[in-house]
């Protein structure tokens, strides 16, 4: 799947708004997952780890990096409610999601 494709995706649209959107709210959290989660798309383009342990990844990250557990909780409801199913389709969805929040994230002064 090229950039082309994913930016022609509308759930990987979809998710990169929701992902844009928690960024803003929880910077710091989301700059950790996502400077992961970059790392963690290079194994999953080389077919080394799946959609499922990539979310599973996510919650782990978020539960270690927020200390505030209202924030927590409030940021894996997020991810919850996005109804992220660890397939082929939706997980390149997930990727372009993280990579248009990463850099919304990285960029905001």
């Amino acid at each position: 799947m090229t950039e082309k494709d994913l930016l022609n995706n509308r759930e990987a649209m979809k998710l990169a708004l929701a992902f844009d959107k928690m960024a803003k709210e929880y910077k710091t959290t989301i700059q950790k997952v996502v400077a992961e989660g970059k790392r963690v798309t290079e194994l999953i383009q080389n077919n080394r780890m799946e959609a499922v342990s990539t979310l599973s990844m996510i919650e782990n990250l978020i539960n270690e990096h927020e200390p505030d557990s209202e924030k927590r909780k409030k940021m894996l409801s997020f991810l919850d409610n996005l109804n992220i199913k660890g397939d082929s389709k939706t997980f390149p969805a997930l990727v372009m999601a993280l990579f248009f929040a990463s850099n919304g994230v990285l960029t905001e002064k």
